[in-house]
């Protein structure tokens, strides 16, 4: 495997070691940059330069990863105020004010949007 494939394959893997990180964190409330690093046995500032050499970020991934799991509890039809608690908002309108940033909708609305599937 060339350098490149490598490096490619490492962000992967820290790609999806932080997204199983931040499902158990965000329930637990510790998903902070500070408890990912310590999880995963690196320096916090190694880990902020790992991400930024993807270009990205842990706000980023974190913000990424809620949205995608957001969408997908919701077309699952869990009652708002768990999705909420599961991504690890303190409350359901931080979680809302997220989700209308991200697709321009109250989560309510997105959810009617979908039809009975969605429900």
């Amino acid at each position: 495997m060339d350098r490149n494939a490598a490096m490619l394959a490492d962000d992967a893997a820290l790609r999806k070691s932080l997204q199983l990180i931040f499902g158990a964190a965000a329930m637990s409330g510790r998903l902070s940059l500070v408890d990912s690093a310590r999880t995963l046995g690196i320096a916090l500032r190694s880990l902020q330069r790992r991400l930024a050499g993807m270009d990205s970020s842990f706000e980023t991934m974190v913000d990424d990863w809620r949205r995608e799991r957001a969408l997908m509890l919701i077309a699952q039809g869990q009652p708002l105020h768990e999705i909420s608690a599961r991504l690890g908002y303190t409350h359901q309108a931080h979680f809302t004010r997220a989700f209308a940033r991200w697709q321009g909708m109250a989560p309510s609305r997105y959810r009617a949007s979908l039809g009975p599937e969605g429900t």
